[in-house]
């Protein structure tokens, strides 16, 4: 209800009264500014204009059935074709007004959401260009897309995968070097006992 009552009022506003006045050129009616002379003056211009718009007023009724959103718009005019170009009017130059609104507000926030792109793009610089020094003024790095944290993670994997294996590859020499002990042959038969390098020591030094 607020906001018919609020486009109601926008429809009985001088301002739109004007609007009306200057598209049909009333102000050149003697109907409604009671004068054929021409205008002489800015001045004259003016009050013929308060005149137009006065008349306008006087002749307008804007009605809503309480049930709708619907606005109806009624000029009374002892020409039915005037009263027609009149109410014509006042709908073409509402809706013209509306438009102009909406558009006016879009491009305030256009505006405002530019500018607010832009404070956010200087604060994700800001603090990139914070993180980078604090990374390097304590020693951290990132490569290849990882963190820190997870490299670290993966070189601790990686070092414990080639331990396990070098360990398997020991329990596998020594038990094999067990099992040649353990032989006729005796330590000459193991090619793989004699290619170590410890082994070789040992016999150099006996």
């Amino acid at each position: 209800a607020s906001m018919l009552r609020d486009e109601i009022e926008v429809l009985k506003s001088p301002t739109l009264a004007a609007m009306v006045a200057e598209k049909l050129h009333l102000t050149e009616q003697t109907e409604f500014v009671g004068i054929t002379r021409p205008a002489p003056d800015a001045a004259d211009r003016q009050r013929r204009m308060q005149r137009a718009v006065a008349g306008l007023q006087s002749r307008l009724t804007v009605l809503n059935d309480g049930r709708s959103f619907v606005l109806r718009i009624h000029i009374a005019d002892s020409s039915p074709q005037l009263a027609a170009d009149i109410a014509n009017a006042y709908a073409d130059l509402y809706l013209e007004r509306q438009v102009a609104v909406k558009n006016e507000a879009t491009r305030l926030r256009s505006e405002w959401l530019n500018q607010q792109i832009t404070a956010l793009r200087s604060q994700m610089f800001n603090l990139e260009q914070a993180i980078g020094r604090y990374r390097r003024q304590h020693g951290i790095t990132s490569t290849h897309g990882s963190t820190v944290t997870a490299q670290e993670l993966a070189e601790i994997n990686s070092q414990l995968v080639s331990a396990h294996s070098d360990r398997l590859q020991k329990e596998a020499v020594l038990q094999h070097a067990k099992q040649v002990l353990g032989s006729p042959g005796g330590a000459e038969a193991a090619s793989q006992v004699l290619a170590s390098a410890s082994i070789q020591r040992l016999r150099d030094q006996e």
